[in-house]
């Protein structure tokens, strides 16, 4: 990582911690402290993970304030962990829900919270049964711009039920925010 940030420097460097992606287990507080002693142009990282024990002590550090949440379906819990920061890629089409979950946690109404919290793990589930490709279909269903045609590998939703099952799903989970 010395390296990689080295090589990007004076351009901040930022360490993407993905453990179920990468299957590499260190825990995120280790790397980023050891970031912090040895990298000038270390700046933080997107903390797309589960355990929050970790992601806390990283919150702690000096460099807490640039500590990403990447996990969509945690929002919650990373916001009471103290997380302010949030890359995830259902924001782009789903924020009304996001900031509805926030606006809720905000008002000390935890009831409404895990609610609009719900309506967004149903969005991920969507995605996790259909596949990833799936995403570009639902942003292009809610925000009524056609996005064109998937990128290479990608394939995207070929088949006409499976988009149409994805419509109906969506709409089901709150018709007044996904709109289409």
């Amino acid at each position: 990582l010395k390296a990689v940030a080295e090589a990007c420097a004076p351009l901040p460097f930022f360490y993407y911690h993905f453990p179920d992606l990468t299957n590499v287990r260190f825990s995120c507080y280790s790397v980023c402290s050891a970031l912090a002693r040895s990298v000038p142009n270390f700046a933080g990282a997107k903390f797309t993970g589960y355990d929050f024990y970790d992601m806390r002590k990283c919150l702690a550090m000096d460099r807490g304030n640039n500590i990403a949440s990447g996990c969509d379906e945690v929002f919650l819990p990373a916001l009471a962990t103290g997380c302010t920061w949030f890359v995830g890629s259902t924001y782009n089409f789903i924020a009304p829900l996001i900031l509805r979950a926030q606006q809720a946690f905000e008002e000390s109404n935890m009831e409404d919270a895990r609610m609009y919290q719900d309506k967004v793990n149903a969005v991920v589930d969507i995605i996790k049964e259909f596949g990833g490709d799936s995403q570009k279909h639902m942003m292009s269903l809610i925000s009524k711009i056609p996005l064109g045609p998937y990128r290479l590998p990608l394939v995207g939703i070929r088949d006409q039920a499976d988009a149409d099952c994805i419509a109906r799903r969506l709409q089901s989970i709150d018709s007044e925010v996904l709109k289409f």
